[in-house]
């Protein structure tokens, strides 16, 4: 069965975090667009865990949570001008698929595509996962889109989807809301594949999907 930790969103106790280091965790926590699933970013057990949980296939695009942009680019490639638009633009909550690196696992990129998300979040529960996490963690929605995104989901939620996760962070129920997500496998442009939350840079086009 999880366990519960409950934290404070904006002021995070290190302490109470510290079990989230520990090898083959899986860790369910809120995110502005609700609940997530994560885990160190080379704990090839706990991906596994994640892919069962979620009956993810390998076309499946992970996202890459990462404390900053230098942190990104040791993960995926990232061209001028769309490294221009990330950092004027944020994207703390906007998903940006790019070319996976050889540093990212094949376990982990999009089978075809070799190919990730990567998000970079300001809050503040998130960063401090991240300081345990080396800068960089695995991320998947916890809650599919064929569940019901009308409603708050609290942590005794979580446990009874994923009583297999290991720990699952409290702060408040949290609405599970899809964010936007850009393709920008090409240098030079940017699809808009899904409109959410987050923001959508100018010059986006869309998918027709």
């Amino acid at each position: 069965m999880a366990i519960v930790i409950q934290t404070h969103a904006d002021h995070p106790h290190m302490r109470a975090l510290s079990p989230l280091e520990q090898k083959g965790c899986v860790v369910a926590y809120p995110t502005p667009a609700g609940y997530a699933l994560g885990c160190h970013l080379n704990d090839f057990k706990a991906i596994q865990s994640i892919q069962t949980m979620r009956s993810l296939s390998k076309s499946h695009y992970f996202t890459v949570v990462c404390q900053d942009l230098k942190t990104a680019s040791a993960f995926v490639r990232i061209s001028t001008p769309i490294f221009r638009t990330l950092k004027s633009h944020g994207c703390s909550v906007t998903i940006f698929i790019l070319p996976a690196l050889k540093s990212i696992s094949k376990s982990i990129a999009h089978q075809k595509r070799q190919a990730v998300g990567v998000r970079i979040p300001d809050d503040r529960l998130t960063q401090a996962m991240l300081a345990l996490y080396d800068g960089a963690m695995l991320s998947v929605s916890a809650i599919g889109e064929e569940a019901r995104l009308d409603m708050p989901y609290a942590a005794s939620d979580i446990v009874r989807l994923y009583p297999r996760v290991d720990y699952v962070l409290e702060t408040r129920p949290v609405l599970t809301q899809p964010s936007s997500v850009i393709d920008c496998t090409e240098d030079h442009a940017m699809l808009c594949v899904r409109s959410g939350i987050g923001v959508i840079p100018d010059g986006c086009e869309f998918s027709d999907i």
